[in-house]
């Protein structure tokens, strides 16, 4: 049984196929709000790797402005926003724990875990649907206790990397 799309969901389902054949991935859709001002924000990324220039931001909304007149007339009036993911991105995707693997990130789930929303950990990428936290609890007793947190994917609620020093080399390194 499929449950029903939140309004952001069909917007990433609507312009992804169109988004990909640009050389594009969406990262994240965000509708923010009220009906008298809506912002439609959207976060892609090149499929090869290269950082997003404004020459790209302002192709992929003249094709999501384009699509979503047809797709989506109900939405009104809004303004629309397409910008990179940003060095210190969301992780939304399954696909996002496992390439940023190695890297710090702070996770926010739905449902608790050790009672427990918030953790913050080196990721240690993924198995099936599951994402691998390696967290490290710094007390007296035991100055640097690893554990690792198995979080179901569909149980959380925001991801993203946490920007340091180790961040900020592989973006330079890798120009992405």
């Amino acid at each position: 049984m499929q449950s029903e799309l939140t309004l952001e969901g069909r917007i990433t389902k609507i312009i992804t196929p169109s988004l990909n054949e640009l050389g594009y991935d969406v990262v994240k859709v965000i509708m923010i709000g009220d009906d008298n001002r809506k912002i439609l924000q959207i976060m892609i990324e090149r499929l090869d790797g290269i950082n997003i220039g404004i020459d790209d931001c302002e192709k992929s909304s003249r094709q999501i402005s384009a699509i979503l007149d047809v797709e989506e007339p109900d939405l009104g009036k809004y303004n629309l926003e397409v910008s990179s993911p940003g060095i210190d991105r969301p992780l939304t995707r399954l696909k996002d724990f496992e390439k940023y693997k190695g890297y710090e990130a702070k996770l926010e789930v739905i449902d608790k875990i050790d009672e427990k929303r918030k953790f913050r950990g080196r990721l240690a990428g993924t198995s099936g649907d599951t994402v691998i936290l390696d967290t490290n609890i710094v007390s007296i007793e035991e100055p640097e206790k690893t554990q690792i947190i198995e979080i179901e994917f569909n149980n959380i609620k925001n991801a993203k990397l946490i920007l340091n020093d180790e961040l900020l080399a592989m973006h330079k390194q890798n120009n992405i």
